[in-house]
């Protein structure tokens, strides 16, 4: 892979990592503080939580891009 395409892909990983964090924490002001988080085979809702619990998943994204930048395994 040429130096070219290496930046477009990091450029494109470091938007998927970062996109879901400033969208969750700028919408987190305008949530109720009880969300839905799981639904059943209808549709109905069966779990409730607190809004910051919505923070988890941006979170575990963290690490995994953590990974990925330090693991020559992977490197581009």
């Amino acid at each position: 892979m040429d130096g070219k395409s290496k930046i477009i892909i990091h450029r494109i990983i470091y938007i998927l990592i970062i996109f879901p964090v400033v969208v969750t924490v700028s919408l987190l002001p305008f949530i109720g503080s009880k969300v839905p988080l799981h639904y059943d085979a209808l549709g109905n809702i069966n779990r409730w939580g607190s809004k910051y619990e919505l923070l988890i998943y941006p979170i575990v994204i963290i690490p995994f891009w953590l990974f990925y930048m330090y693991n020559d395994k992977f490197e581009l």
